[in-house]
């Protein structure tokens, strides 16, 4: 028997478990026996329901290697501020995802009343 790299079914919750079996089911046949599109639809069910979970193990069951890298690690370091999801990136954009992945935005000062009339400056900060 040949050990399997990368996460496998059941080590994901049930509900998880369901939509990733949703997602390997995509029919081809409705993308006119065109493959290639068939696995861009699968893999990018795949890629939409790693950013819902906030799971990068799920980009692991991508194929298509731009998909996986580029988009799914991508926006999920940015969106986890999570820059060590870059070491699985393409080298290419690698600094890009870390940039992004660890980057403050600087909100504009508020003036905040409360119910009271009581008013109080508000500075924000935001990670992107």
């Amino acid at each position: 028997m040949v050990a399997c790299s990368g996460p496998v079914i059941e080590d994901f919750s049930s509900s998880t478990q369901e939509q990733l079996v949703v997602c390997a089911g995509v029919d081809d046949t409705k993308y006119h026996n065109d493959i290639q599109q068939w696995e861009s639809e699968r893999d990018f069910c795949y890629a939409a329901l790693a950013s819902k979970t906030r799971d990068p193990r799920i980009c692991e069951f991508i194929e298509i290697d731009y998909l996986r890298s580029d988009y799914c690690y991508m926006s999920l370091a940015k969106t986890l501020h999570d820059p060590t999801l870059c070491e699985s990136v393409n080298r290419a954009n690698r600094d890009l995802c870390v940039r992004d992945a660890t980057t403050t935005i600087l909100l504009p000062s508020a003036i905040v009343t409360d119910t009271n009339g009581n008013s109080y400056v508000v500075n924000g900060t935001s990670t992107v």
